[in-house]
């Protein structure tokens, strides 16, 4: 575990206390097991936001961003884990989580029925396939939450996740959401200083007498 992930995880420990998560039918966890599944999520968002092929969102560094992503995550779901696996829990008087079944994984992506594009720009990602995949749901949040900072770009930093939550830079209650979000997410900065961290260097594969290294994430 390197130390953005340490990091990642001790911020999720202290804004989800394992202790006082939900403990839906069916979707029971000890507090080891969801520490446990903490680190998996810690991990999985390293490995996306600091992925060199993936953007962090504008005016974030990567670390920056990567405790955002958490900060979404907690904000919308709470890191629990019907969320996180799906299906959401929607009985008795949770009728409405995950925008009433339109909504998938810990980010709330929006989907419904219908489906998004993966990177490659062809493969079709449903809701079974945000479940399933955790990194998968979080490149497609990831990209959305920089779509919509880019979008809401001359509004307050505050306000730029409108967009991602209401569709619009201009709606009110858009407006308030993102202001939640990002208002948790400076918490998680302020909270524990943000490590040091020099990404490894991936050494290219030998062969036909080239050889070399591939740059490090920026």
């Amino acid at each position: 575990m390197n130390t953005i992930v340490a990091w990642l995880l001790a911020l999720a420990l202290q804004f989800a206390p394992p202790a006082k998560a939900h403990q839906f039918p069916g979707w029971e966890e000890t507090e080891a097991e969801r520490t446990a599944r903490y680190a998996l999520i810690a991990q999985d968002i390293y490995d996306v936001v600091y992925d060199k092929e993936n953007k962090p969102i504008p005016g974030m560094s990567r670390a920056r961003t990567a405790a955002f992503m958490l900060a979404l995550a907690i904000g919308e779901s709470g890191l629990d884990k019907d969320a996180d696996q799906g299906p959401c829990y929607r009985e008795e008087g949770w009728k409405l989580r995950c925008d009433g079944g339109n909504a998938a994984s810990m980010w709330q992506v929006m989907v419904g029925k219908g489906f998004v594009f993966y990177k490659d720009g062809k493969t079709r990602l449903y809701q079974k396939h945000l479940f399933k995949d955790r990194k998968k749901a979080l490149w497609v949040a990831l990209r959305a939450a920089r779509g919509s900072f880019w979008a809401c770009r001359k509004l307050p930093p505050k306000l730029r996740l409108s967009v991602y939550g209401g569709g619009s830079c201009s709606n009110e209650a858009a407006q308030k959401g993102s202001a939640k979000r990002y208002k948790l997410a400076t918490k998680l900065w302020g909270h524990k200083k943000i490590p040091k961290h020099t990404p490894k260097k991936k050494t290219a594969k030998r062969g036909g007498g080239a050889r070399g290294k591939a740059s490090p994430n920026p």
